[in-house]
């Protein structure tokens, strides 16, 4: 029993049916002599078909190039883009 002017949470545990479609539930409050009150509340449930799972295959991560310790470098600029262009290949071969 819910006194006059409190809160009460409640709870409905409901259970899907296994056919995919569109259900709705109603529920209403009702006094202790069937006397039905307030706004109805529903809930609805949609099932749907199951998606398969499809396989892929594995990717290989490789390291990313550090670029910062080739712009440190003394080098000119032709060098320090012969190096990025070495290390990027040798990433995908």
């Amino acid at each position: 029993m819910v006194e006059p002017e409190t809160d009460y949470t409640w709870e409905v545990e409901l259970t899907a049916p296994s056919a995919p479609g569109r259900y709705t539930n109603f529920f209403r409050m009702q006094t202790g002599h069937s006397v039905r009150f307030g706004h109805k509340v529903w809930a609805d449930i949609r099932v749907t078909e199951p998606v398969e799972a499809i396989d892929v295959e594995p990717v290989e991560l490789v390291a990313p190039v550090e670029p910062v310790a080739l712009i440190k470098s003394a080098e000119p600029v032709e060098q320090k883009v012969d190096l990025l262009v070495q290390s990027v290949l040798k990433m995908v071969s």
